[in-house]
């Protein structure tokens, strides 16, 4: 790693030597090292295993918001075409239920429905049946990939939490060296 490297290392206990106060110097640096490479870490496993989606969006609504306008039919089909083929347990049971509240149930009649949807805009009750299927198809993915990858995420979250603890120790133990000079 670069921040353990021997041309840092030796840096650390030249300026340690000169100052005198070779032990306590470097264990803080070392420390605040350690904090800052678990949040780097962090930020990587991030970047590389969060769903897009759900790094651009906050929530499900947001995500039907920023993208069922623009989303082309194309892609809201493969969509479903996604959540049908899911290996994920709980995604058929939404699917039905989606399906079932908008009476849906038959792929046919949801077929002629959802193609329908983009030539008759406005008020019919196939456009806002389809409107509501997609927004609830959305709503589903959003959170199916929201829970995916979870030893990414436990792996982030862990890392996360020991660069904040071991960052705001010293934090706290430059603090007290602070408020303490103020009472002497």
């Amino acid at each position: 790693m670069v921040l353990f490297n021997n041309y840092v290392l030796n840096s650390l206990q030249t300026i340690s030597a000169k100052l005198g106060h070779s032990e306590e110097i470097s264990r803080r640096l070392i420390w605040l090292y350690i904090g800052l490479t678990a949040l780097s870490l962090r930020s990587i496993i991030y970047a590389l295993a969060c769903p897009t989606v759900v790094k651009q969006y906050r929530s499900s609504t947001d995500y039907i918001r920023g993208e069922f306008s623009v989303m082309p039919f194309s892609e809201r089909t493969r969509i479903e075409a996604m959540l049908d083929g899911s290996d994920d347990k709980t995604v058929p049971d939404k699917l039905t239920q989606l399906r079932e509240r908008l009476e849906l149930a038959n792929a046919e009649e949801r077929l002629v429905v959802i193609t329908s949807s983009d030539r008759h805009v406005g008020a019919s009750r196939s456009y806002a049946t389809a409107l509501n299927y997609f927004n609830g198809l959305l709503d589903i993915y959003f959170n199916l990939e929201n829970k995916s990858r979870p030893r990414s995420r436990r792996a982030a979250g862990l890392l996360y939490i020991v660069g904040f603890i071991v960052l705001g120790a010293l934090g706290l133990v430059n603090f007290v060296k602070v408020v303490s000079l103020l009472w002497v």
